[in-house]
């Protein structure tokens, strides 16, 4: 067998549902392995191994009883530091909120747990999921752990460290501008950001106005689909999950005919690295072989980098401005800068940023620049080579 600590999600789920490896025998594992990361990569604030040991019995047990077992049974899961969990630590990256222990949890660490996953330990974070490292003055550097003195990525990237270490399988993130993609592609795992209300939000501190997201970080897309398909579906603290579709069941070894692909070489950015090139134009190669129309985006696209900052940082002045008038010593100073900064946007720039918005909305979906009297087109699945 496979050293168990490199199993997917799936697989892991499968073996102890067929009494292949009892479930504290994998947490025991990751537990083992966590331990000796922990020192040099630092992916979590804090690891639960009695409680997630005993939860593990109690898996097992159900599964010599014979009893029906939920998606996840038995299996060891990390959730970031911005999601509250009933009895264990939440700091959300934050000195200001040192010995937080919440008594309820949030809604998607509710149903992992109802799906039978273990929650073992917290994904570090920076502070509040402001940026897109790893690090921070209350625990400080996470690091790649292909490469120590390389950067993580972040927000979610203790999440995406601890998978591509071997340290945990399947780790629940959060994505706004990035936050699963970002330390997914800087350490090799895979990382989605849903649509929104697919997986419902409840930490959103606006909940009608949110560009944030939950989303998986795990091995394979099988462990996404896995996932996803345990913990979606509506819920009252997120309006947009109300009317949000269910995820269609992933279909193994299936061809993708009728699929169209949209690639984009270049956002934002004017440079591609060449392995990245040759890598992305590797994957849309197979997506071609297995049947997928591959589309060259060649229209110019204004991506709003300085609207989407001005949304961005007046959020984070709206939301962060108390706890930094009297808290300022503690807090990241990126995470200051980003609330300064923010607090001398006009009500007028915020709104032409909306505008903004929503034009950069028409023009991917269209496919063109928008026009009112235009009939609007079905959106093209975009895979972005940056």
């Amino acid at each position: 067998m496979t050293d168990p600590i490199w199993l997917s999600a799936a697989q892991a789920v499968r073996m102890m549902a067929r009494k292949e490896i009892s479930p504290l025998e994998y947490l025991d594992a990751i537990l083992a392995r966590a331990e000796k990361v922990q020192g040099t990569l630092n992916p979590f604030t804090t690891i639960v191994a009695d409680r997630a040991r005993a939860e593990a019995r109690a898996a097992g047990d159900a599964i010599a009883r014979g009893e029906t077992l939920g998606a996840l049974h038995g299996l060891p899961v990390h959730v970031k530091d911005l999601f509250p969990t009933s009895g264990i630590l939440t700091e959300y990256g934050s000195a200001t909120r040192k010995g937080n222990v919440p008594t309820s949890d949030d809604v998607l660490v509710a149903r992992l747990r109802a799906a039978g996953a273990v929650i073992f330990a917290k994904s570090t974070t920076p502070e509040f999921g402001h940026k897109g490292q790893t690090d921070g003055p209350h625990f400080g550097t996470t690091r790649n752990p292909w490469d120590p003195s390389l950067a993580a990525g972040g927000s979610s990237g203790g999440a995406a460290v601890a998978v591509a270490a071997g340290a945990g399988p399947l780790g629940l993130g959060t994505d706004g501008a990035g936050s699963v993609r970002i330390p997914a592609a800087a350490c090799g795992v895979v990382g989605l950001k849903p649509s929104p209300g697919l997986l419902p939000y409840g930490e959103a501190v606006d909940g009608f106005f949110s560009y944030a997201a939950a989303g998986p970080l795990c091995r394979t897309i099988e462990d996404a689909a896995l996932m996803l398909r345990a913990i979606c579906g509506p819920h009252a603290a997120d309006p947009w999950s109300i009317a949000a579709p269910v995820p269609v069941a992933h279909r193994v070894g299936a061809t993708l005919h009728g699929l169209r692909v949209g690639y984009i070489a270049c956002a934002t950015n004017t440079l591609v690295a060449k392995d990245v090139e040759t890598n992305t134009r590797a994957v849309l190669d197979l997506f071609a072989a297995r049947g997928a129309m591959v589309e060259e985006v060649t229209e110019e696209i204004d991506w709003i980098e300085y609207e989407g900052r001005v949304m961005y940082q007046a959020n984070i002045a709206v939301a962060n401005g108390a706890l930094i008038d009297n808290h300022r010593d503690l807090m990241d100073p990126v995470l200051v800068g980003f609330a300064e900064r923010g607090a001398g946007f006009s009500t007028e720039d915020y709104r032409r940023a909306q505008l903004a918005r929503t034009r950069l909305f028409r023009c991917v979906f269209r496919g063109h620049p928008a026009s009112d009297s235009e009939s609007i087109r079905p959106p093209i699945p975009i895979l972005s080579g940056h």
